[in-house]
């Protein structure tokens, strides 16, 4: 079975967010370790400051998605398909 190019670009996309998130995690793991273990200022920092990395992440891909969403409900307002624009608000 064959896939539109489409859906290998959002395969692709998807892919590449798992393996950031995880990538992430497994800092904030590491770091949260060397906390634990020194309690420096320095490692608190560097705890923190992945965790924050992490959080814009999940902020941009959350505004991504609403301005898809807003993108699809303006055209669907400039299309007139009333039923499908109840049906989504």
């Amino acid at each position: 079975m064959k896939l539109p190019l489409s859906s290998l670009k959002k395969i692709m996309k998807k892919n590449e967010i798992v393996g950031f998130i995880e990538d992430k995690f497994k800092k904030i793991a590491r770091q949260f370790q060397k906390v634990i273990v020194n309690f420096e200022p320095e490692d608190i920092y560097q705890f923190r400051a992945v965790i924050k990395k992490l959080k814009v992440f999940f902020h941009l891909l959350s505004m991504e998605s609403s301005v898809v969403s807003m993108g699809l409900l303006g055209a669907m307002l400039i299309s007139g398909d009333a039923e499908r624009r109840n049906s989504i608000m």
